[in-house]
């Protein structure tokens, strides 16, 4: 995942690996539902999602927009957990369990991509 965000901005590979590590702790094999590997990708939705892990993080990167600043919001208009919308649901969306998620891996993110492994 790290090599292939190598040729990103900081932002966007730091919203990259906290979506690899809040979604599956990087397992390329986790599956939730219809929803499988590192980026719990759907393949209804993401051809990309039965094609690997390289393959999910070009999708993700493809789809993602620094439109916040805020990593979880940005990383929230890729994946669209459920959550109310945060524009129109600020409270709804913090209290969500998948912003919660996101949002308590948030310290470790940059010794990931320093050190390349996980804390």
């Amino acid at each position: 995942m790290l090599d292939v965000c190598a040729g990103v901005d900081e932002y966007t590979r730091f919203c990259a690996v906290l979506t690899g590590y809040a979604e599956s702790d990087f397992r390329s094999d986790a599956r939730q539902g219809d929803s499988i590997g590192v980026y719990q990708q759907n393949p209804r939705w993401w051809p990309s999602a039965a094609q690997g892990t390289a393959a999910q993080c070009r999708a993700f990167l493809a789809a993602f927009q620094d439109v916040s600043g805020d990593p979880v919001r940005d990383c929230w208009r890729v994946q669209r957990w459920l959550a109310p919308d945060p524009a129109t649901d600020p409270t709804g969306f913090l209290e969500a369990a998948e912003t919660r998620n996101y949002t308590r891996r948030l310290p470790v993110i940059d010794r990931i991509i320093s050190e390349g492994k996980l804390p």
